[in-house]
């Protein structure tokens, strides 16, 4: 029985690749491209460029790639083209003459999957809906008066901070302080004070979610994913690795604790009108249909990510 099993799955991954690269010589024969693209390594088939990368340091690397092929460098990412630019002056005139062309950032899986489809300002596409996410962000949220109410709220977080590195020094002059684990720490208690008006991470339970989550999200930002590179193959490696059930999971947590905090300043009351938090102003928003922004339920999930 394993023999068959084995058989069949050399079968599925055989026809796989041969459907892959029939897709890929039909669309290469199609493409009516004309312009030489810029110099760069040699690429090896199926996987272009990646065998000469290292993911974790892929910026040396790319430096090293750069002073061998010139400051303009192609690169195949799997199927996905890529153009490295490594000298200050070609990046200004890539940006100043070509500003529309390089505006977006590439549209990755878990990027979308978890900014909701794009919706939040990081991700989003250069558009009508990025112009109004950078509007919101600047009229409402981080407006230099708002910003200016958070002082207390920064100064009492960092003040909290030196206290526990001053007495985790005085209990022990060999005990190691986690600086990363620290700053990571207050960047979390800030944006929940500011962002949902309460510090989930006082409290032992929440502070377990909290900051899993935050960490599977980043991991899950920094991952190699297949389906990036290689469409809709990569999909199936993607969920063969188990990358995409870990994805569906943070997404699932994540949501789970937005609409928590959503729920709760519904439900609640605030005491203090005059320092709404991000979700009071996004709630806010939501409701007033007259104006011409329009906020749902995802943008403002979106928008906390």
């Amino acid at each position: 029985m394993s023999s068959l099993h084995t058989c069949l799955l050399l079968s599925l991954i055989l026809f796989i690749i041969f459907v892959f690269l029939l897709k890929h010589k039909k669309n290469h024969a199609t493409d009516t491209t004309t312009h030489p693209a810029p110099p760069g390594p040699r690429r090896l088939p199926l996987i272009g460029n990646l065998h000469q990368l290292n993911l974790s340091v892929s910026h040396h690397r790319l430096w090293q790639l750069s002073q061998l092929h010139g400051p303009l460098m192609s690169l195949k990412l799997g199927l996905t083209p890529a153009l490295v630019i490594s000298s200050a002056k070609t990046a200004r005139e890539a940006i100043r003459a070509h500003d529309l062309e390089f505006s977006n950032r590439p549209s990755l899986v878990g990027q979308q999957k978890l900014s909701y489809g794009g919706l939040d300002m990081a991700f989003a596409p250069y558009g009508e809906h990025w112009k109004q996410n950078r509007r919101i962000s600047a009229e409402n949220l981080l407006n230099p008066k708002r910003v200016q109410s958070f002082r207390p709220i920064r100064e009492d977080e960092v003040s909290k901070m030196v206290e526990r590195i001053s007495e985790a020094a005085a209990a022990s002059r060999s005990q190691l302080v986690d600086l990363s684990e620290t700053l990571l720490f207050l960047t979390a208690s800030l944006i929940c004070r500011i962002a949902f008006g309460r510090n989930y991470l006082v409290e032992p339970e929440p502070r377990i979610h909290v900051l899993r989550s935050v960490r599977e999200a980043m991991v899950v930002f920094g991952s190699f994913c297949f389906e990036d590179h290689f469409g809709w193959v990569g999909s199936v490696v993607d969920k063969v690795t188990g990358l995409s059930s870990k994805l569906q999971r943070v997404f699932v947590e994540l949501d789970s604790f937005y609409e928590v905090m959503i729920r709760d300043h519904l439900e609640k009351k605030r005491e203090q009108e005059d320092r709404d938090d991000f979700i009071d102003v996004l709630l806010r928003m939501g409701e007033d249909r007259s104006g011409s922004v329009h906020v749902s339920r995802d943008h403002i999930k979106a928008m906390l990510t």
